[in-house]
């Protein structure tokens, strides 16, 4: 079964800067209320309670607290009334309303006659005609057209997330009932592009699924739109929805969203297509236990640390080889099984996993921390504590600690995850295999370093761009939330220049081996391609961006095992 997934699904940038707004003030505001629901979403408005923004529709109940108006807009009445309450207000209308709102607000003054094409009660309609003084008509078919009356001057403006077609079908029936129209298609760019992706696509496929709430205007039409170009239409909320449905009937199943659908439950709902398929059942279940125990990343440890040790000449790379699989891999699955809450807003594939084998995957995390000891105890008592030190670091990183009434972890600490990710990686690659080794110069392990902390530095960096959405969420504060993605890409783009500038200057100069600054070279091509992909690409499986991510370890690794041989 071939899944064809819309770019444009998910959140618009108006709901995103909403949703991004409300997020810092629940961080810092107590009393927080939403004049309706934020978005027409129920699982994002039942998390937003959960950080204390509560949704109130009547404006005789808000006296007090920060009131939040959300992107559909509201009224200049109500405005002024919450405004006449002393209330702490934070406008946060899409500016693609806004622009609506000001053309109605023009015109009524000229003497022209408002026609909202839109759906009656909407929200946003609501508010656009509240700037109309409430004389707006309101058309939502070209049957409503024909019931207007014979009119002189006339503007017509449509709801932002209105049917693209049907809006000029309902303006042509319009034009013949006035003299004098003025027409402006205030319909949002990301609505059109969403509609004519779901065309596309629906043209496609057997089966189209559309995810949104029930009681949204832009997914309800997003679906009624794909049921004219496809045959079979499921208009679900969540992958629950989808549970019994027999798929193997269908060759191709397109899948969009509304523009209030966060991307963890897209993804739930595009996973859950992708297991579901019998023809390779077995092989996609292989690779989720691959992938979200940490078997893979643990493995692209391996594979760089052997491929470093041994293109500098280090003998029995082996044992420190399989020292740094075992600490990736236990240290990536106890963080998972610790923090799996977390993981249901980032990774809802490996939070299911990893809370159905909860039991067996402690029980192999264990006997890998026990193997991890006993081969570290046996190469040095040193080692034993170093890695001892970096496994008690690594379990409690996550772990919630009361303090003062108050629950820290350290994980918490803005920006530390990068650091210390980056850190451990570098210890148990480079500093404990060659921290008494006598052999290879102080320069040479220090280039490494750099190369290793590098490379799972910026890895872990878009790896945070690519959750950020579910991070926010959470309520993490990770370096891309804390310092927005372009400063943090910033941050990894000089860091890759400079290693590569460093090593490549230190190799000629020292007229040393020039493997390394070829493999940093050949690293910083690929981790612009998985830029690009990470930033511009959404709604792609979380395992899929996994693979992509581990290979920053994984590709160095293969590369210096290749170099070792032909040097």
């Amino acid at each position: 079964m071939k899944i064809i997934v819309a770019e444009t699904g998910g959140f618009c940038w108006g709901v995103r800067r909403a949703m991004d707004k409300i997020l810092d003030l629940s961080r810092n505001k107590e009393e927080i209320y939403t004049l309706g629901p934020l978005i027409h979403n129920n699982q994002v408005v039942s998390l937003l309670e959960t950080k204390g923004v509560k949704s109130e529709k009547k404006l005789e109940n808000l006296n007090n607290g920060t009131v939040v108006i959300r992107a559909h807009g509201t009224t200049p009445d109500v405005l002024e009334n919450l405004k006449d309450k002393g209330l702490d207000v934070v406008n946060l209308t899409c500016p693609k309303v806004g622009k609506v709102q000001g053309i109605i607000k023009g015109h009524i003054k000229k003497g022209y006659q408002v026609v909202i094409v839109g759906d009656e009660g909407h929200a946003e309609v609501v508010s656009l005609k509240g700037y109309s003084n409430d004389t707006a008509f309101i058309v939502g078919s070209v049957e409503d057209a024909d019931n207007l009356p014979e009119m002189d001057k006339v503007i017509i403006v449509s709801q932002t997330t209105f049917n693209y077609d049907e809006f000029f079908n309902i303006v042509t029936r319009i034009k013949e009932k006035a003299k004098e129209v003025k027409e402006f298609c205030t319909i949002c760019d990301s609505t059109h592009r969403r509609q004519e992706d779901v065309k596309r696509i629906a043209s496609q496929v057997d089966c189209m699924i559309i995810i949104g709430g029930k009681h949204s205007a832009n997914t309800t039409r997003l679906a009624e739109i794909s049921k004219e170009y496809c045959p079979v239409v499921y208009h679900i909320e969540t992958e629950d929805e989808l549970i019994g449905i027999d798929f193997s009937r269908f060759e191709k199943v397109g899948v969009s969203a509304g523009a209030s659908t966060p991307n963890w439950i897209i993804n739930s709902v595009v996973d859950y297509l992708r297991f579901v398929d019998e023809k390779s059942k077995f092989f996609k279940r292989f690779m989720a236990v691959v992938f979200n125990s940490g078997f893979f990343r643990g493995f692209s440890a391996f594979v760089f640390s052997y491929g470093l040790l041994k293109l500098s000449g280090f003998k029995d790379p082996v044992k420190f080889s399989v020292i740094a699989f075992l600490y990736i891999f236990s240290m990536t699955l106890f963080n998972g099984l610790i923090d799996l809450e977390g993981l249901k807003f980032s990774n809802p594939t490996k939070f299911y996993f990893l809370k159905e084998n909860r039991t067996f995957l402690k029980f192999v995390g264990g006997s890998a921390l026990f193997l991890l000891t006993l081969l570290t105890f046996k190469i040095s008592f040193y080692t034993f504590l170093i890695i001892l030190f970096a496994s008690l670091l690594g379990l409690l990183y996550r772990i919630k600690i009361r303090q003062k009434g108050r629950i820290m972890r350290i994980f918490d600490i803005p920006g530390s995850k990068n650091i210390i990710y980056a850190l451990a990686w570098s210890i148990v690659i480079v500093f404990i295999p060659l921290f008494f080794s006598s052999k290879i110069d102080v320069f040479s392990k220090f280039i490494m370093f750099f190369l290793v902390f590098t490379v799972v530095f910026v890895g872990s960096i878009l790896s945070d761009i690519k959750d950020i959405q579910g991070d926010k969420f959470y309520g993490r504060e990770t370096l891309p939330i804390l310092i927005g993605i372009d400063n943090a890409l910033k941050i990894a783009n000089w860091l890759v220049i400079l290693l590569v500038i460093f090593i490549s200057l230190i190799s000629l100069t020292s007229k040393n081996d020039f493997s390394i600054a070829f493999l940093a070279a050949l690293f910083a091509g690929y981790y612009m391609l998985v830029n690009k992909l990470v930033v511009k690409k959404r709604n792609v499986s979380p395992i899929y961006y996994e693979f992509l991510l581990d290979n920053f370890a994984l590709i160095p690794g293969l590369l210096a095992i290749l170099f070792s041989f032909v040097k």
